[in-house]
């Protein structure tokens, strides 16, 4: 399973929603500080 995959199972609190800088997907807070050690990305915007 990537890390990508893991985060869309993980994302399942869509109040604060991230976006990836290169706009692969959308992930919540919670997932997002779940994965940030696995991959370098940056909130580049907040929906």
């Amino acid at each position: 399973m990537s890390v990508l995959d893991e985060a869309k199972l993980l994302d399942t609190d869509r109040s604060n929603i991230y976006r990836w800088d290169k706009g692969e997907m959308v992930v919540s807070r919670d997932s997002f500080e779940k994965i940030r050690g696995k991959l370098s990305f940056k909130r580049t915007k907040e929906l």
